[in-house]
């Protein structure tokens, strides 16, 4: 089966949703999930649209799992993380995806599950997943898929 990163979404009546990932790549695959702004997911789909070229010292990115109570800018554990980023002289785009399970205060770390996986994609392939992601948060489609290519 090809790589593939697929997105679903459970929106909540407040003005969040659960965006739930699906990822496979070489072999390797897991699933996870994070809550996000709808505003923030869109915003962030918006931009992703909009940008080209990438900049490697500009990665586009979004990561949603359990903030810091006391500071609210920091992200205490990823859940789901997704990067996009240029690899190559050609045009190629790096998709990074990291999924792991929440841990809580009694767990044990070791306990937590994780797989963090590289997308090979096109600008082309971003395009398509970025509008798809766009009727994903407003609602209008049911998942936003990205496509691996052969680079």
């Amino acid at each position: 089966m090809p790589d593939f990163l697929r997105l679903t979404a459970k929106p909540d009546t407040d003005g969040t949703t659960e965006l739930l990932a699906e990822v496979t790549s070489s072999g390797f695959c897991g699933q996870g999930a994070a809550w996000f702004n709808l505003s923030e997911l869109e915003q962030f789909s918006v931009h992703l649209a909009d940008t080209y070229p990438l900049l490697e010292s500009e990665p586009l990115a979004i990561r949603g799992g359990f903030w810091s109570k006391t500071t609210p800018a920091v992200l205490e554990q990823e859940h789901l993380g997704i990067e996009f980023y240029p690899i190559g002289l050609r045009g190629e785009l790096g998709c990074r995806i990291h999924l792991a399970t929440p841990l809580y205060e009694h767990d044990r770390s070791k306990s937590q599950h994780s797989v963090a996986v590289e997308l090979k994609t096109s600008y082309e392939e971003v395009k398509v997943f970025s509008h798809l992601l766009i009727k994903l948060v407003r609602g209008e489609n049911s998942e936003a898929i990205l496509h691996a290519v052969q680079v």
